[in-house]
């Protein structure tokens, strides 16, 4: 991305272009959750009842009304290089 940019971009304009490409990735991967939830809760319900069954039990209640996705942060692979310089 340097060689790219680097005549024509200041520092800060590189800095800016990578948060709001950060921002967007961060966007799109919420929206893809979002879409994706009914399947992957369909998925964990399937495994966890099998489970359940598999070791005696004769009825299995799971309630996901609550449930959120997890809170990641996230890392920049370009801070981690810096940082093993």
């Amino acid at each position: 991305m340097g060689k790219a940019f680097s005549k024509n971009f200041s520092e800060e304009d590189k800095n800016k272009l990578k948060d709001e490409a950060k921002i967007q990735a961060a966007s799109m991967a919420n929206e893809l959750i979002k879409r994706l939830g009914s399947e992957i809760e369909k998925s964990a319900r399937q495994t966890m009842e099998m489970l359940a069954k598999s070791f005696g039990a004769k009825s299995v209640v799971l309630d996901f009304s609550k449930s959120q996705p997890l809170k990641k942060g996230t890392t920049d692979a370009s801070e981690q290089k810096a940082a093993a310089a």
